[in-house]
């Protein structure tokens, strides 16, 4: 049986939570929506979380805090999702993809900057594959920034004392403070506003829907003012609250999981001294979210892939869904992001993977072609 290459992390305590949900009699949004809005605000230390249909919901509230004018310029990265330049477009607003770094498929000060001499008025800033660009120096950029942390969270960014920056914990996951603050940047508490998925192949999944946070006060009341007048249709449902709800507990135990696989198959390609392929790291010190296990292949990916699937494993294009493969030839200026679309496959990484599909997949990664 061929290993797939998401998976969902749903355990029997999440299916109990729901079938409780389903008994109450009460699905639609209710009391377990704002349980979710609290304790993710508790966990990420926020001044607010409001847990949302979707993320074009989340994206609408957004541009209508923002308040900025009809066919402003609002840049993304060029593999950000296909769904951020359409709803881009259907409010009113103009997307302008920015290229990315070759070695970790993010954004740069130096690429936002070049966007924001096109236009540029705000930035909607995907850490793709829950890697963390160089935050800070985008920060200083003094754009306001709108964060999506939906593979991201838990990441930071920066060496923490004492550190390394090769190893640590997220002091989002973990609870504790990863040394001198100044020196770390955690995914999402510096932007205006933070967007989290809940879809089926976000880090944590609800089976859809969003949490749309805002770290400070100030934004906060914006958003809970526009939040009181949203019709129950914007609202994530109990149902789909209860399920994630379980899984913000569980977050830690998975996040740990999921970093014992991917030092396991990070040390597999390792072994392979004459690979041609890069499997892609935190640059920067700190640490991702270890939603997946990238590697960079030395030209296309098509061999690559066969390989493995012969072996009865799923891998995939790590950017199928991106603006850049929605563009195509209509993207221009973005030859890092094009090459990356190309040439980045995703090997299977999920805490229900299990120790013999894992052994299985670490052993194809010391032999790729």
């Amino acid at each position: 049986m061929e290993i797939p290459l998401f998976s969902s992390t749903i355990r029997r305590r999440e299916m109990d939570a729901v079938l409780t949900c389903m008994v109450s009699e009460k699905i639609g949004p209710g009391e377990i929506n704002h349980k979710l809005s609290q304790a993710a605000k508790e966990f990420f230390n926020v001044d607010t979380a409001l847990p949302l249909r979707s993320g074009d919901v989340a994206l609408r509230y957004i541009f209508q805090a923002l308040d900025l004018p009809p066919g402003s310029g609002v840049i993304i990265s060029a593999l950000s999702p296909a769904w951020y330049y359409k709803c881009i477009k259907r409010a009113g607003y103009e997307p302008i993809p920015a290229d990315v770094d070759p070695d970790t498929a993010q954004l740069t000060p130096e690429s936002v900057q070049v966007a924001a001499s096109k236009g540029g008025r705000v930035l909607f800033l995907f850490e793709a594959l829950g890697f963390l660009p160089d935050v800070r120096g985008i920060l200083s950029l003094n754009i306001p920034v709108i964060e999506d942390i939906s593979h991201s969270a838990g990441a930071f960014y920066g060496i923490a004392d004492g550190d390394s920056g090769d190893s640590g914990e997220s002091a989002r996951v973990s609870g504790e403070e990863p040394g001198n603050p100044e020196n770390v940047y955690n995914a999402g508490s510096g932007a205006l506003f933070t967007l989290m998925g809940l879809e089926e192949r976000d880090l944590l999944t609800s089976g859809g829907g969003a949490v749309l946070f805002a770290p400070r006060r100030r934004e906060g009341i914006i958003i809970r003012r526009i939040f009181e007048e949203a019709p129950e249709t914007d609202i994530l449902s109990d149902m789909n609250a209860a399920l994630a709800l379980v899984q913000l507990k569980e977050m830690k135990r998975n996040y740990e999981n999921r970093r014992e696989l991917y030092n396991m198959f990070l040390a597999s390609i390792q072994m392979a001294s004459e690979s041609r392929h890069i499997p892609m790291r935190q640059r920067g010190g700190g640490e991702p979210s270890y939603y997946s296990f990238p590697v960079i292949i030395s030209s296309g990916g098509k061999e690559v892939r066969q390989y493995a699937s012969k072996e009865g494993i799923k891998t995939g294009p790590a950017f199928q869904n991106s603006t850049a493969a929605f563009l195509g030839e209509e993207l221009k200026d973005c030859p890092n992001a094009k090459s990356l679309l190309l040439r980045c496959v995703l090997f299977p990484l999920y805490p229900r993977l299990g120790s013999k599909n894992a052994e299985k997949i670490a052993k194809v990664l010391r032999s790729l072609p």
